[in-house]
């Protein structure tokens, strides 16, 4: 019997050998200006449609001699990176933690993805549109469920590294949290979670001047410190639109003890 496959693997397997033409032809065009490609390309299919218990659509061949199969017309054309990038999700949105690690359930997750929300960073912008309460009504996912996944999924800072030392834990719900910093260090990287959204980058500012931001990602933040000024508070605006605010205190201010590192493993170097 011939097995059934999921209509994205069968999409993206041609895809793929469309691709691999497309570059041929590049190498073609070295020595031939002028060559023949595609114009137009579809496919007509006997397939028989089954949907699984997780929504999942797979397409079935039909056998030689099989009836009631459904006739499927299927047209490709083709599309810029101009058009990839704006009518897809951002490379930064990728990085982002599913839902799944969230804490929703697979069927919680599914009910999301019909709506378009794959990940935390996604789950985060449409609950800045619509809230907890509009997006359980349409995805019928409890209210309550939601709001555990939305505060696990928060942007948030947990550890600072400065320099070759042990990261420093900093807890993201606290007012206040001290950081001991050497007179002329400036670099300074900060680790946590859902730190990168496109349309609402993070910004910092020590002492309320800005702090330029060297590099980002889902995971971790490098910043480098004003050389005149590398103590005092360092506020941080998060794409949720909340504020972490670290304060970096000389390290041999009086009455420092510097918590012992909790980091779990498995994190970012």
């Amino acid at each position: 019997m011939t097995l059934a496959a999921p209509i994205e693997d069968f999409l993206e397997a041609i895809t793929a050998q469309l691709d691999k033409t497309q570059d041929a032809l590049r190498l073609k065009a070295v020595n031939r200006p002028l060559t023949f490609a595609l114009k137009d390309f579809a496919i007509d299919l006997s397939v028989f449609v089954e949907m699984d218990q997780d929504g999942v659509v797979r397409l079935r061949p039909s056998a030689p001699n099989e009836e009631g199969a459904s006739q499927i017309h299927l047209g490709f054309a083709t599309i810029t990176r101009a058009m990839i990038e704006e009518n897809t999700i951002s490379m930064e949105l990728t990085q982002a933690p599913t839902l799944e690690e969230a804490g929703l359930a697979p069927e919680e997750t599914v009910r999301l993805q019909r709506l378009g929300v794959r990940n935390t960073a996604q789950l985060n912008r449409l609950n800045q549109r619509s809230g907890q309460d509009g997006i359980s009504r349409f995805s019928g996912v409890d209210p309550n469920r939601l709001q555990e996944a939305l505060k696990l999924s928060r942007p948030r800072i947990n550890y600072v590294n400065i320099g070759p030392g042990a990261p420093v834990p900093v807890d993201p719900d606290a007012t206040e949290n001290m950081v001991p910093i050497r007179q002329k260090q400036r670099q300074m990287r900060l680790r946590g979670a859902g730190l990168v959204d496109p349309q609402r980058p993070v910004q910092a500012r020590l002492n309320n001047r800005m702090v330029p931001i060297r590099a980002a990602s889902a995971s971790h933040i490098d910043l480098e410190l004003p050389e005149d000024e590398n103590t005092g508070a360092l506020e941080l605006s998060l794409p949720d639109g909340s504020l972490q605010r670290i304060d970096l205190v000389p390290e041999e201010a009086e009455g420092w003890d510097a918590p012992a590192p909790d980091e779990p493993e498995g994190s970012d170097p």
